[in-house]
């Protein structure tokens, strides 16, 4: 038995203990394992000859869930 679970824009088939990397708002009988960070991203941004740069790191959370069951099947 899976269940299709939406999270992010994307869409993951899951089946009973299986691990998923997910952000807030995923609706699933499962259970935490942990909360955490992704790696950097950094993002730089020059206008050559105009003395203008910019640079930025984002870290992503994410929730990491272990699926216990399927509920409703």
């Amino acid at each position: 038995m899976y269940a299709v679970v939406r999270t992010g824009g994307k869409q993951y088939r899951v089946s009973k203990g299986e691990k998923l990397k997910v952000v807030k708002g995923a609706s699933v009988k499962a259970k935490v394992l942990r909360h955490g960070l992704a790696d950097k991203v950094v993002t730089f941004k020059m206008r050559r000859r105009k003395n203008s740069k910019r640079t930025r790191g984002h870290r992503q959370g994410y929730t990491e869930i272990e699926v216990t069951g399927i509920a409703g099947a």
